[in-house]
C-alpha cells in the first residue's frame, strides 16, 4: 500500500506542476529552453564517452613515484647454491637523462609513446657487479650437480630478479623469474662441467635470453618485463625482452679461496649497437650489468581496483553500471506509465488515504475491504482508467456513480 500510494502522490504532485505551470500549446519554446536542452545532452554524451579515459589516465598517473629501493639479481643451476647473487646500485634518472632516453626512440611511435607515459622520476638504472662473491658449495651439491649436468636430461637454469618497494612502513618485495634447459650432448654442458669441477677454461657458457633489460613495475604489485623497447630478431621474438649473457667461472686466486662466477651482457647485436650504447647507463662495460625500472605512480587503493586492468575492462565495467543505471530509471517509470493516463488521480489518493485511516483507528475489517477496493482499482490500467474518469463523461458512460467510502459505511 505504501508504494501504491507514494506512487498516487506523485502523480498528483506532477499534474499539480502541469497546472500551476503549464505552457499554452502552439506557442514555440524560447532559444534559451532549446540551448540549454542541447547542452545539456551534448556535454552528457561528451562525459559518457570521455569520462573513462580520464578516471583511467588520472589513476594510473596521479600519486607519488616510489621507484626500488633495492634489487637482487640471481642465477642458479638446478636446485644448487646460486652461482650469482649481488645487489644493485640503484641510479635514479634526472630530467636530461631521461630526455636523452627518450632521444633514442624519436624514429619508433609505440616506444615513443610508451615512454611519455613516465616521467624522469619514475626511471631508474639498476647496474649489478659482473663478479659475484665466492661460490660457496659444499662437496657433496658439488658432485650431485655434476652428476646431473652428465646425466641425459636437461638441466634447469634459472634467473630471479627481486625487486623491493617502500610503501609508508611496508616493504614490499617483487619478483620476475625466467627459466631456461640446457639440454644434453651439447659443448655448453660440457664447459659448464669443466668449470664446476675447476679447471681452466678460456671458454664462456652462453645463455640466450636470459636478461631483462628493461621492467615495468605495476601498481597491482607485479614486475612484467616491457616488450616494447627493442626489435625482436627473425629467429625469436624473446629479444625484444631479454639479453644473452654468459658466465665464466674464475678459479682461486691469491686474494680468492674459491670459485666465483662472472656474468657479462653480450654486446654484438642489433639492439645494442642501434639502442642501448645511446642511452644513459646503458653501455655495458665489463664491471656492471645494467636493467632499467619503470615504476607505475603509487594511488589509493580504490584506483589501483579500477586502473589495474585494462582500458577495455574499465570501459565495460562502466558501460555495464549506466546500462543497469538507465534501465532502472525506465523501468521503475513503465511501471507507472499506467497512471498517469488517470483522468483523476484524486479518486486513487482518497481511496489510499481511506486504507490508512482504517489502519489508524484498528478497524481492521474496514481497512481489509478498503484495500480490497483499491486492488480491485489497479487491477489493470483499464480498471482504473475507467473508474476515475469524470462521471457522466461520454467515454464512461456506464459509472454514473462513485464507488462509495468504505468510511461512511456504519
Amino acid at each position: 500500500m505504501e508504494e501504491i500510494y507514494t506512487s498516487v502522490y506523485k502523480v498528483k504532485c506532477l499534474r499539480r506542476i502541469e497546472q500551476d505551470y503549464s505552457s499554452p500549446p502552439g506557442l514555440q519554446k524560447k532559444a534559451i529552453y532549446k540551448y540549454l536542452y542541447g547542452v545539456t545532452l551534448s556535454l552528457s554524451i561528451v562525459g559518457l564517452i570521455w569520462f573513462p579515459i580520464l578516471v583511467f589516465s588520472w589513476g594510473r598517473s596521479a600519486g607519488p613515484s616510489k621507484p626500488p629501493e633495492l634489487s637482487v639479481l640471481e642465477y642458479q643451476i638446478d636446485d644448487a647454491v646460486p652461482i650469482y647473487r649481488t645487489n644493485a646500485l640503484i641510479h635514479k634518472l634526472n630530467y636530461a637523462d631521461f630526455e636523452s632516453f627518450k632521444q633514442v626512440y624519436n624514429a619508433y611511435d609505440v616506444s615513443k609513446e610508451f615512454l611519455y607515459k613516465y616521467e624522469h622520476t619514475d626511471v631508474t638504472a639498476l647496474t649489478y657487479r659482473t663478479g659475484a662473491q665466492t661460490w660457496m658449495i659444499r662437496p657433496q651439491q658439488r658432485r650431485r650437480t655434476l652428476r646431473t649436468i652428465h646425466s641425459a636430461h636437461p638441466v634447469p637454469v634459472k634467473m630471479t630478479c627481486e625487486v623491493t618497494l617502500q610503501d609508508i612502513d611496508i616493504k614490499q618485495k617483487l619478483s620476475l623469474h625466467q627459466k631456461t634447459s640446457l639440454f644434453p650432448h651439447s659443448r655448453t654442458r660440457e664447459i659448464l662441467a669443466r668449470m664446476i669441477q675447476g679447471e681452466p677454461v678460456d671458454d664462456q657458457v652462453q645463455i640466450r635470453y636470459f636478461l631483462p633489460k628493461f621492467l615495468k613495475i605495476e601498481q597491482a604489485g607485479k614486475v612484467q618485463p616491457i616488450d616494447l623497447l627493442m626489435h625482436r630478431e627473425p629467429t625469436s621474438s624473446k629479444a625484444e625482452i631479454y639479453r644473452n649473457v654468459s658466465f665464466q667461472a674464475k678459479l682461486p686466486t691469491e686474494g680468492h679461496s674459491g670459485i666465483w662466477w662472472q656474468v657479462r651482457e653480450d654486446a654484438d647485436d642489433a639492439n645494442y649497437i642501434e639502442f642501448l650504447q645511446k642511452m644513459p647507463y646503458g653501455s655495458i662495460t665489463e664491471d656492471t650489468l645494467v636493467i632499467f625500472s619503470f615504476t607505475d605512480r603509487v594511488v589509493k587503493d580504490i584506483f589501483k581496483t579500477i586502473t589495474g586492468g585494462s582500458i577495455i575492462t574499465f570501459y565495460s565495467v562502466f558501460l555495464f553500471v549506466v546500462h543497469g543505471w538507465s534501465r532502472q530509471i525506465i523501468f521503475d517509470r513503465v511501471a507507472m506509465v499506467w497512471l498517469y493516463e488517470v483522468p483523476q488521480a484524486d479518486i486513487l489518493y482518497s481511496m489510499c488515504k481511506e486504507v490508512f485511516m482504517c489502519r489508524e483507528y484498528h478497524m481492521w475489517e474496514l481497512e481489509e475491504i478498503a484495500v480490497g477496493r483499491v486492488f480491485f482499482m489497479i487491477r489493470s490500467g483499464e480498471t482504473t482508467l475507467k473508474f476515475s474518469r469524470f462521471h457522466g463523461n461520454p467515454y464512461n458512460p456506464n459509472t454514473t456513480k462513485t464507488l462509495p467510502s468504505i468510511t461512511r459505511r456504519t
